[in-house]
């Protein structure tokens, strides 16, 4: 998901590999400013529900909700 966050001129600063220790923070470095409620949005929305504990779950739609202001 954070990947898909990166622009094409930034994604030449990746130049770690998958699987290496620094290829994560190189990610989070090149990724754009997309809003952090939007991102999180991102993430609920692509986590599988049974594997995220309900206290979490609840957790995260309230922050969203707190985010958009309502």
């Amino acid at each position: 998901m954070f990947e898909s966050h990166i622009s094409q001129q930034k994604k030449v600063t990746i130049t770690a590999k998958k699987g290496d220790p620094l290829y994560w923070n190189q990610v989070l470095q090149a990724v754009d400013d997309t809003p952090k409620p939007m991102v999180i949005q991102e993430v609920v929305q692509q986590m599988d529900a049974k594997s995220v504990p309900k206290l979490l779950a609840d957790f995260m739609n309230q922050a969203i909700k707190l985010a958009e202001g309502n």
